[in-house]
């Protein structure tokens, strides 16, 4: 996973990085560190190689989750849209979020027509077309 001990990683192969530059213009100290510092960048890379190929498992995982979220919900609107009876969404003011089909031709509008109105007002309209 991808996190501070990654970041921690990379800023040690940075370091590493700039030993090796250091060494390699100082020949004489470059036999005692390089070998070292080779090694450790090695280690490091592995490590940042294995964090990647975890982040592009998890990712795979999420979208793999995503895509199976976005069919459940497509189902569920379905449901509520194709659903024989009249629903509607209202928020806590009563005003309508969602309307079926069903509500719709109930008050022989389209759905849009309701959404963002409130309820009391489409339920008077009703009874004034119906009176």
């Amino acid at each position: 996973m991808w996190n501070k001990d990654s970041y921690h990683q990379i800023e040690i192969i940075r370091q590493r990085i700039t030993e090796l530059r250091y060494l390699a213009k100082n020949p004489a100290e470059a036999a005692s560190g390089r070998l070292e510092s080779l090694e450790a960048l090695q280690t490091a890379l592995e490590e940042l190689k294995v964090a990647e190929e975890e982040l592009f498992e998890q990712n795979e995982e999420l979208i793999a989750a995503r895509q199976a979220l976005e069919t459940e919900r497509q189902r569920y609107q379905d449901l509520f849209n194709f659903a024989p009876d009249g629903y509607l969404l209202t928020d806590m003011n009563g005003t309508i979020q969602e309307a079926n089909r069903a509500v719709a031709h109930l008050f022989s509008v389209e759905r849009h027509y309701l959404v963002s109105k409130p309820l009391p007002a489409r339920l008077d309209a009703g009874k004034e077309s119906k009176g």
